[in-house]
């Protein structure tokens, strides 16, 4: 069963970045002229209002925006929302857990991985023979907590590095994705994709 909002919007304000959100505050000082405790209560506010993270704060500029117009915005507690509304609950336990989720869609990933719930250090050592780059990540999350980037040929032990991330619930390892050159000249340190999300009502119609 899906969780309910209000302990997913828990949970986001738990796993929060700070550092990251810091950034993004002062970028908001500067832009706004506004003081950095000002814009702590507005974020807080309107996270209790209207349910938005403080990226969905920084990209709404929701610094100068009326209240008619944060409606207008899927902030991430509208947008979990309209996932658990719109999605059949069985399908939405395969899109929250990455290893489902790779297991199901193995055929479209086009990238390698490996399940270490499943395998021994043996295995995960035949595994990373090819790899430049691997990530090792929590089953499930979201906004890259619980993921850990590994330079293979930093790995001086397989045996402590298998046992480390199974500690640390890092069940999933997962090859490194290669990008396209133009995606990485917007930001070579991460993966840069891009979301479209259409919704059909009941006629069929977009």
């Amino acid at each position: 069963m899906a969780m309910s909002v209000t302990k997913w919007l828990m949970n986001k304000f738990k796993d929060i970045n700070k550092e990251r959100m810091n950034r993004h505050i002062e970028i908001i000082q500067q832009q706004s002229g506004k003081s950095k405790f000002y814009i702590k209560c507005s974020l807080m506010w309107n996270f209790l209002t209207q349910g938005t993270g403080y990226t969905d704060y920084f990209r709404g500029h929701f610094i100068d925006a009326t209240n008619e117009e944060k409606k207008t915005f899927a902030t991430a507690k509208r947008f979990y929302r309209l996932m658990a509304y719109l999605n059949d609950e069985e399908y939405i336990v395969v899109l929250g857990d990455k290893l489902i989720f790779d297991e199901v869609f193995r055929d479209y990933l086009k990238r390698d991985f490996i399940n270490l719930r499943k395998s021994t250090p043996d295995d995960l050592r035949e595994f990373l023979k090819d790899k430049t780059i691997v990530f090792a990540k929590e089953t499930k999350g979201e906004g890259g907590h619980g993921i850990s980037k590994c330079v293979v040929k930093e790995i001086k032990d397989v045996d402590a590095f298998y046992k480390q991330c199974k500690e640390n619930g890092q069940f999933l390892i997962e090859d490194g994705i290669k990008q396209h050159p133009d995606l990485n000249q917007i930001n070579p340190n991460v993966v840069n994709s891009f979301r479209v999300i259409t919704l059909l009502n009941d006629k069929g119609e977009i």
